[in-house]
């Protein structure tokens, strides 16, 4: 069958990539920036807000917030922030039941707070019994793959 793989790790993702455009059926999704157009075996990428976040940080020195705020301390930026999201352009848009309309409704709404992601991992994740709750909580969703 298809198989997607998610290798989340800069440069994994070459050698996943690799293996990937040798197979049959075999999906990746990219990581950092927009990899579709690198390679035809990228479904989509996860893709960082490198810009808005650089600016934020920036913003938040140059207001004089370092010692106070962002000295020792390190800050979670995600969709509020524009800090992180799936490559829309039509080029990179692989999905077929998945629509950028459908996308963007899902990513406003993680943004506004309408939809909560929970972001906690147990400890230890050498804990069967932690991998067991993960995999539980998990959904699985059906994608056509435009080929």
């Amino acid at each position: 069958g298809t198989e997607v793989v998610f290798s989340c790790g800069g440069s994994m993702v070459n050698s996943v990539i690799a293996a990937a455009q040798a197979a049959e059926d075999k999906w990746v999704i990219g990581v950092d920036v927009d990899q579709a157009g690198l390679y035809d075996k990228v479904l989509t990428s996860a893709v960082k807000g490198l810009a808005p976040s650089v600016e934020r940080v920036l913003g938040q020195f140059y207001e004089g917030k370092w010692d106070d705020e962002l000295k020792d301390t390190a800050q979670n930026l995600g969709a509020a922030e524009d800090a992180t999201g799936l490559p829309t352009a039509d080029n990179s848009w692989r999905f077929r039941n998945f629509t950028k309309d459908e996308y963007n409704s899902l990513f406003e709404d993680v943004a506004a707070g309408r939809i909560d992601i929970d972001a906690t991992t147990a400890g230890n994740m050498d804990d069967a019994e932690a991998w067991a709750t993960i995999d539980g909580n998990l959904s699985h969703i059906t994608i056509e793959l435009d080929k």
